[in-house]
């Protein structure tokens, strides 16, 4: 996949902190522990210290001084090892404390969804719901990357609390974690397995985990460079005290709308050769055929142009269903509206902060509340003028998928801290190391049909676990989902092995 990151709070031992000693992480949508929150007044909390406000010139937004954490999936103790896996090398000080349990059993969700959903490879009719839509509507499949990018919006909520009293620096820091992100994204992507050589004149460019990086570094600029405004004591406009989780990144808010505009500008007026203006259909045999190379419209149009059709993916499930023409669904287009996933995490994060000490119930009602929101504005546009696409990445699907990750956000809150208090411990175990445990997830397979018997490319291990095992005694469809299952659970052996030992891998 989040991307796969992780939030940590650290306590002072008294003294000052450093930027780099509170938020060495910052940087890493993959990291284990993305953040650090260390200053004079302790755990998520903040005192009258001109350097421990929120806001400009120290002052505090609207978070109380209260420095007790008393939310069970807020925060826990954190004693793990760490193996620091940065190109560049480990900030002192990067162990931390605390950690946020409910964001860590959110990302450990995502993990285990994405890796029964990437390896059972479900099309067949009857099982196409537990993957992807092949072009407008919503399967399970489709919400995973929105909602590790709302995780990870999150995740930033709690890392950027406090002003950066060294932007550069912490900039730099969030480039590189980005690039790496980049470099996995590619690896990834063009990875076969042991032996096979990776063609560099198709090179396949585009990437999830790339998409999570370039989201990742833009949000943390408008985090770290935008001014943060004031909503204290009732002072404010009226629109952010009425709203009071918008209040603290309200011109990071006004940027993103901005994009969006951009986006939509794009997307309805840029000429495409032959085709109509804001075309979003699938092109193919759809319509009679009648716009057959038009696939995908600008969004599509701006990747051949830049990657060409060497260097981008091909959606299958588009050509099976429409024989259209080759669309990647990591678009460059597509990138803007992602933005927006991120910046909803940080206003789920921004919740937790905010309500966490007031009424615990509070926080679930403000992410259902928006959640209905956001579920009501992509329904509208769905059926009106942008429809829910995964592949286009439409404004719609973000809106009705930020919705999706917002419940589920707020259920997890729920059962944890004031509900039945289910500890999810093996969510959390996955959450925990997501990283390293997408990877191992993502790399079985195409190792596994990289170790041949007999000299025979295709008498591999994983024919003899899949053809000769699950597929000789089931169908084809029972036979991907017991090897879903089979790496699902291999997935969780793993992290608690990994939990166990106390080690985690960050970026």
């Amino acid at each position: 996949m989040d991307g796969m990151d992780s939030v940590s709070t650290k306590r002072s031992m008294g003294g000052d902190s450093s930027w780099a000693e509170e938020v060495r992480p910052l940087l890493s949508p993959l990291a284990v522990n993305n953040g650090s929150l260390a200053g004079n007044s302790g755990v998520l909390g903040n005192n009258n210290n001109s350097h421990n406000g929120f806001g400009h010139n120290g002052s505090s937004i609207f978070y109380d001084s209260d420095d007790d954490v008393r939310s069970h999936s807020l925060a826990s103790r954190s004693p793990y090892r760490r193996i620091n896996i940065s190109l560049s090398a480990p900030v002192q000080g990067l162990h931390s404390k605390l950690r946020v349990e409910c964001i860590d059993v959110m990302r450990g969700l995502v993990v285990l969804i994405t890796v029964f959903v990437n390896n059972g490879k479900f099309t067949d009719p009857g099982w196409e719901w537990i993957g992807h839509e092949p072009w407008n509507g919503l399967y399970l499949g489709d919400c995973v990357w929105p909602m590790y990018l709302t995780v990870m919006g999150a995740s930033m909520a709690f890392t950027f609390r406090k002003e950066c009293p060294a932007p550069r620096k912490a900039v730099l820091y969030s480039l590189k974690r980005s690039l790496l992100l980049c470099l996995l994204g590619i690896f990834l992507k063009n990875f076969h397995g042991l032996g096979v050589p990776i063609d560099l004149s198709s090179l396949r460019i585009p990437s999830e985990l790339g998409r999570v990086g370039i989201c990742y570094f833009v949000v943390a600029c408008m985090l770290i460079y935008l001014p943060r405004l004031k909503v204290r004591n009732g002072a404010g406009p009226a629109l952010l005290r009425s709203f009071p989780e918008l209040a603290l990144y309200a011109w990071a808010w006004v940027l993103t709308l901005a994009m969006l505009v951009f986006y939509l500008i794009i997307l309805f007026t840029l000429p495409v050769p032959g085709c109509p203006r804001g075309y979003l259909g699938p092109g193919g045999t759809s319509d009679g055929g009648a716009h057959f190379n038009c696939t995908g419209g600008a969004t599509n149009y701006i990747d051949l142009q830049i990657f060409t059709s060497k260097h981008m993916g091909i959606w299958a499930g588009c050509q099976d269903a429409y024989n259209c023409v080759q669309i990647d669904s990591c678009s460059i287009l597509g990138t803007l509206p992602s933005i927006l996933h991120v910046m909803l995490g940080v206003l789920a994060g921004n919740i937790l902060l905010l309500y966490r000490k007031r009424d615990q119930k509070a926080v679930v009602a403000h992410l259902l509340s928006w959640a209905v929101v956001m579920g009501l504005l992509g329904t509208m546009l769905h059926f009106t003028a942008i429809p829910i696409n995964k592949t286009l990445w439409s404004l719609s699907f973000v809106l009705v998928t930020g919705a999706v990750a917002n419940a589920t956000l707020a259920a997890i809150y729920a059962c944890m801290d004031w509900g039945p208090r289910l500890r999810f411990w093996i969510l959390r175990s996955v959450g925990i190391n997501p990283l390293l445990l997408y990877l191992f997830a993502e790399l079985l397979e195409p190792l596994l049909d990289s170790l041949v018997f007999h000299n025979d490319r295709t008498d591999t291990l994983f024919h003899y676990i899949f053809d000769e095992g699950y597929a000789a005694i089931t169908s084809q469809n029972v036979a991907r989902l017991l090897w879903a299952l089979t790496v699902a659970t291999l997935t969780v052996l793993l992290s608690v092995f990994l939990r166990k030992r106390n080690v985690l891998v960050t970026l």
